[in-house]
């Protein structure tokens, strides 16, 4: 699968190969690794990326692989709740004695005009 890009003087360039063809060589920077990600020391390889990824998984992982794991509280879901029938949300809307907030809220009376909305 070729990534193919044209260059400001108009060339076209196969990102994917050139990745390739310098996947060994030494990237720039502090980190001493090559293209791939491999630990490189003096031009040699001590360490490749899937083993130093494979160790730090290992150390790093969430669940431990040996068999002390014990389920906490958190663990276990929570039992469902049951949801009130529509009579009972209805019953529970006209106890409702909360008041209105707001401009919407305020009420008038029959004949009384309401004031112009402010802009």
């Amino acid at each position: 699968m070729s990534n193919l890009i044209r260059s400001a003087n108009g060339k076209m360039i196969d990102m994917e190969q050139i990745r390739l063809k310098n996947e060994k060589v030494i990237a720039l920077g502090n980190m001493g690794v090559n293209a791939r990600g491999d630990v490189v020391v003096k031009k040699e390889v001590p360490q490749s990326r899937a083993s130093r990824l494979k160790d730090h998984y290992q150390l790093h992982s969430a669940v431990p692989e040996s068999g002390s794991y014990k389920k906490s509280n958190a663990d276990i879901a929570p039992p469902a709740r049951e949801r009130p029938t529509p009579e009972e949300q209805i019953a529970e809307a006209k106890s409702d004695t909360r008041q209105p907030r707001g401009s919407l809220a305020t009420e008038f009376t029959e004949g009384e005009v309401p004031p112009p909305p402010k802009e």
